[in-house]
């Protein structure tokens, strides 16, 4: 995974980096779902499938990590592994299954409230993609 915590005043800020929109992407669920999960491992005997549309990559990116909080609140599901990712970047489409359980089974710490638009970016560099987002906690 290759997402890296970087300083900020109140909140979380994080940039994930990798060589695909795909992987940019789920690298940065994955350092959301670390601040989330307290125990690390969690078994997975639930899928859950998202389908997300949008009218641009940052605003996409929102939706993507906004549903696991939905999840997380709404459902009680913790995912533990992301499936499946596609990206349609022409037409700001995301579909993917997610592997989890009943968060009710773990120590979940519950602390970020929201996805921020606060220097939210996607953005292709120099052959690879960024991420760079902040998490309301």
């Amino acid at each position: 995974m290759n997402y890296t915590f970087l300083e900020h005043t109140a909140d979380i800020k994080f940039v994930a980096k990798s060589k695909t929109l795909n992987k940019t992407f789920k690298d940065s669920a994955y350092a959301l779902l670390n601040i989330i999960k307290e125990d690390k491992k969690i078994s997975f005997n639930k899928l859950k499938k998202i389908k997300i549309k949008s009218n641009n990559l940052e605003n996409l990116l929102y939706k993507f990590l906004e549903e696991f909080l939905f999840l997380l609140d709404s459902q009680n599901f913790i995912t533990e592994t992301i499936h499946n990712l596609k990206i349609d970047k022409n037409n700001f489409k995301l579909e993917c299954i997610l592997k989890g359980d009943d968060n009710q089974k773990y120590n979940i710490n519950n602390k970020v409230k929201a996805i921020t638009y606060n220097d939210l970016e996607v953005k292709k560099q120099n052959n690879f993609w960024l991420i760079t987002c902040v998490l309301d906690v």
